[in-house]
């Protein structure tokens, strides 16, 4: 339906484009509200979790 009030929020702050930086480490939420025409709200809420990158160890080879 086009009559929807959409609203979303990253981190509670209003924003009309979620954009998330992924370069350090965090936890962002966002936030989706909707409200119909007959003032029905819904809300809906995501966590992005940013992790830093994983250790890959090298394998050792021993030569006898």
């Amino acid at each position: 339906d086009l009559n929807l009030g959409i609203k979303t929020f990253v981190n509670g702050a209003l924003v009309s484009n979620i954009v998330l930086d992924t370069s350090a480490v965090a936890t962002d939420t966002i936030d989706y509200a909707v409200t119909d025409s007959q003032g029905l709200t819904s809300t809906s809420t995501r966590t992005v979790i940013v992790q830093p990158p994983a250790v890959t160890l090298a394998a050792s080879s021993s030569t006898p």
